[in-house]
């Protein structure tokens, strides 16, 4: 279920570049579709390799198994092999997870949830300030990490999670709003069913997120009831 979640994480990410596609009805759909054929066939790859070659009760296996399919394929010297993948993988996702926070940040700047100047845009189209911030939160991060290790980042990981889970069950409810038959809605109930039974498990990593969204509901009824006022006296 671990592994699904995050390769869900992948394909999230896909819809964060919807702004910077020139015909986004034609090729957004293309994209997902690549993306998809593309990861079943390194997941699936991945777990032929594992359940063909290597033993399933080895400790490598359990923790490091990409490393111990290349061992096998290339002996002595796999290590490059791994150290270059790994290195990849590294910077796909840095890349992955600075560029798509990035647009989450500018959009929310473009709204107002949060300060519009995060919103602003550079003479390249990128919103250099979202930029500036997720650098100086990022590198805040780095540093808790290095001072309190594990411990931090287990917490950060879960609380992350959390967040994001909280987020799909809101995008299933504007799922269920907009979809009319009665397939649909079932999916939908049934992911809600699943996404909560996995958020109970958070327990108090809960407490910030909530919070969070209420200051925002709690927010956006204020700026409602001022738009609304300055309607009704013609502003």
């Amino acid at each position: 279920m671990t592994l699904v979640f995050w390769a869900f994480l992948g394909w999230e990410n896909l819809s964060f570049t919807t702004e910077e596609f020139e015909n986004i009805k034609r090729d957004f759909k293309r994209v997902v579709m690549l993306s998809f054929i593309i990861m079943m066939c390194l997941y699936l790859g991945l777990s032929a390799g594992v359940i063909t070659w290597l033993d399933s009760s080895s400790s490598r296996t359990m923790s490091a198994p990409l490393a111990e399919v290349i061992y096998v394929a290339l002996g002595y010297r796999s290590g490059i092999a791994v150290a270059i993948i790994a290195v990849l993988i590294m910077l796909i996702n840095i890349n992955a997870w600075v560029w798509g926070p990035s647009r989450l940040v500018y959009d929310a700047g473009r709204k107002k949830i949060i300060p519009d100047k995060l919103a602003n845009l550079n003479r390249h189209h990128s919103p250099h300030y979202a930029l500036y911030i997720l650098f100086i939160f990022y590198t805040i991060s780095l540093l808790l990490i290095y001072l309190m290790g594990d411990k931090f980042m287990l917490i950060a990981i879960k609380q992350v999670n959390c967040i994001f889970l909280l987020l799909y069950i809101l995008s299933i409810m504007g799922y269920l709003k907009s979809c009319n038959t009665l397939f649909h809605k079932t999916v939908g109930l049934l992911a809600m069913g699943l996404f909560i039974l996995f958020l109970l498990q958070f327990g108090l990593y809960l407490i910030l997120p909530v919070i969070f969204f209420v200051l925002i509901f709690i927010k956006n009824h204020f700026q409602k009831n001022i738009y609304k006022k300055r309607v009704k006296q013609g502003f």
